[in-house]
Formats: structure tokens, sequence, C-alpha cells
């Protein structure tokens, strides 16, 4: 493709954020639970304590365990082993903790965002900048009629 120079340029640099989220985004570590080795260790009395924040109907659950090790998971807010009660029912300390609206990742996902949909609309512009009524040549095809006379292929050289 013969593309401008910014367009190579705005592709890398997007190339590169996406790499740069991946790298940086959270990946599960030894201390994840499922939801059922957490309600397993939940009902053997194993959890010391547990801080819950929530997001759009799911729960993450953090904290201890009583052999000292952290732990980290994920439910439903809907789940009743989760409910203030019963966790406090099983000697669970029980902690809320708030979801912080702004993260940098949001921020930047975002910025990216609105730089593909920049670029796009930039690239579209562009093409059609040859024609004198930007706005009526959109879309449009650049092909012309050819009269009957102007046609120099006939069927024998196409046919071989």
């Amino acid at each position: 493709m013969n593309w401008p120079r910014w367009a190579w340029v705005l592709l890398g640099g997007a190339a590169l954020l996406l790499g740069v989220i991946v790298w940086v985004m959270p990946r599960g570590g030894p201390e994840d639970l499922n939801n059922t080795a957490f309600v397993a260790a939940l009902q053997r009395g194993e959890v010391r304590s547990a801080i819950l924040s929530g997001q759009n109907g799911t729960v993450s659950v953090r904290g201890q365990l009583s052999s000292g090790a952290t732990y980290q998971t994920r439910a439903l807010a809907a789940d009743p082993v989760l409910r203030l009660e019963a966790l406090q029912a099983r000697g669970v300390n029980v902690q809320y903790a708030a979801i912080p609206r702004l993260t940098g990742l949001g921020v930047l996902s975002g910025l990216l965002t609105l730089a593909l949909i920049v670029g796009l609309v930039m690239v579209l512009l562009r093409r059609n900048s040859g024609t004198q009524d930007t706005a009526s040549a959109f879309g449009k095809t650049r092909a012309s009629v050819v009269m009957e006379g102007q046609v120099k292929v006939t069927f024998s050289d196409v046919a071989g």
C-alpha cells in the first residue's frame, strides 16, 4: 500500500501502545483461586480476611488465608457465599474497597480509540481530496462510459 508517512507512524504508534497495554495488564498468578477453591477454603475455615470490591455485577475478592498466603478470586455479586452475614459467621474479617473510576489503563485505551478514529477519518477524507465536491463524490465510482466503437478487445482476443 502507498500510505502517507503519518499513517504508518500512527499505525506503528497504535501497535506499540497496544503492546504496552497487553504487557502491563495483570495476569493470573499463583495466588489466584477459582471460585470453587475459595468456597472450599471458606467452608474449611481457612479464610482469615476478605477485601471485597464490586463493579458491573462481579465482585473481586482478595485477602489472606489462615496459612498466611494471599489469595484473589472473582465471583458474581449475587453469590450468597459473599454476603456479609455469611462471611462473618465463618469468622472472616470483611472489608469493602472502592473501585477507582479512572485508571491509567482506561485513559490509555480511550486515547488509543480516539486516535484510531481520527486517523481513519483523516485517511477517508484525504482519499477523496482530489475531487471538486468531496461531499457529493464520496462513495461514487470514477469509471467512465465506453461507447460501442471504442472497444478494442474482441472475444477472440480473450478466448484465445
